[in-house]
């Protein structure tokens, strides 16, 4: 196993024993998935994790594609006056 997988795995652990089992997102008694909120899975900065359920986790990104396909529309259109 690689150094950054075993460093998530103590990271889950330290998070699991600060917050409970439990998605810091909704709250449900339950989590599935180690989030790093810049995106940078070689970061595993405990300040950087959040465990999260997939469908937070789902929405999450969801949200983000969405967010992206916006300003892309914005920057096109902006750029385009016959839009």
């Amino acid at each position: 196993m690689n150094r950054n997988k075993d460093t998530q795995k103590v990271r889950k652990k330290q998070l699991i024993y600060l917050h409970g089992i439990m998605c810091m997102c909704c709250g449900e008694e339950r989590f599935d998935v180690l989030h790093h909120i810049n995106k940078n899975v070689k970061d595993n900065n405990i300040k950087n994790l959040m465990l999260v359920c997939i469908p937070c986790h789902s929405r999450y990104h969801a949200n983000k594609e969405s967010g992206k396909k916006k300003a892309r529309q914005a920057r096109h259109t902006s750029t385009n006056p016959l839009q």
